[in-house]
């Protein structure tokens, strides 16, 4: 298994839920996630944490190992470190950034 879509299919099978059981449970439309399934489009974070939270599973066992695996030791430093923060320190760490990033 090695791609996003089917981790998804994979995780909501394994909780014995349909994707109309899904979509009571989190107001995602079962066509949307069968588009997720089937690899036409991508959920949004929010979206991933509200079905990892539903299926129990990590949001990196959704993600693949391979998602960070081919990250720095600075950028596993500096994501440890960004997801230490709160919202608003978050959101302030990305503007700056975003402004760094336009010099």
């Amino acid at each position: 298994m090695n791609n996003l879509g089917e981790r998804l299919k994979q995780a909501r099978i394994n909780k014995n839920m349909t994707q109309v059981q899904v979509k009571q449970h989190t107001g995602i439309h079962n066509k949307t996630l069968s588009g997720y399934e089937n690899g036409v489009s991508e959920p949004d974070f929010e979206t991933l944490k509200t079905l990892s939270k539903l299926y129990e599973v990590s949001l990196n066992n959704l993600l693949g190992a391979e998602a960070f695996s081919n990250l720095s030791d600075i950028d596993k430093k500096g994501l440890e470190k960004f997801r230490n923060l709160d919202q608003k320190d978050k959101e302030f760490l990305i503007d700056f950034m975003e402004r760094m990033q336009k010099k």
